[in-house]
């Protein structure tokens, strides 16, 4: 099996069990805020070693559950609505 997917398998391989649409990816590549691709012709095609790194390159920490409770900016100012 080849390496390269098209857009709609590239789709379901990000997404996983929750596969993303294929225009959802299309549009992530004409933003630049996608994963790399090929193109061969006409077609677009996608590595899986290229969708890996851009899921990895996704990765984010999660937030601790203090900073939760509150907008960015509720946090900064000391703005508490408990303890009140």
């Amino acid at each position: 099996m080849s390496d390269l997917l098209d857009t709609a398998e590239a789709a379901r391989y990000l997404g996983g069990t929750s596969p993303i649409s294929a225009s959802t990816l299309a549009h992530w590549r004409v933003a630049g805020i996608g994963p790399a691709f090929v193109r061969v012709g006409r077609a677009i095609r996608y590595r899986c070693s290229d969708l890996d790194l851009w899921l990895a390159a996704q990765t984010r920490a999660p937030e601790s559950a203090h900073s939760t409770d509150h907008t960015p900016q509720e946090a900064a100012s000391g703005s508490d609505k408990e303890a009140q």
